[in-house]
């Protein structure tokens, strides 16, 4: 299982609410869009195909980084924890 930061900088809502609600279901949701996910390969190759499909136009930007967290030059405090789910979705 290899650690990954996802993020993202999208202007329409409806495609930044789809963004959302994916990353979400891989990940643990950081800051307004950026998501910590630990995914095996074949979890990385889904969600690589899953955001592909939305960010064909070149003013959306999708970013997936791998985290290296045993590197000696990583830097790393404290632990992530899910959230647990919610009906509401703040975009602010």
């Amino acid at each position: 299982m290899q650690s990954y930061l996802g993020m993202y900088d999208v202007s329409c809502p409806k495609l930044r609410s789809s963004i959302f609600r994916i990353l979400s279901a891989y990940g643990i949701h950081r800051q307004k869009s950026v998501f910590e996910c630990r995914l095996e390969l074949d979890q990385k190759q889904q969600l690589i195909q899953q955001l592909a499909v939305l960010s064909h136009d070149q003013s959306r930007r999708i970013l997936m980084i791998k985290i290296f967290p045993n590197h000696p030059q990583s830097v790393l405090f404290g632990s992530a924890k899910r959230m647990p789910s919610s009906d509401c979705l703040y975009i602010g």
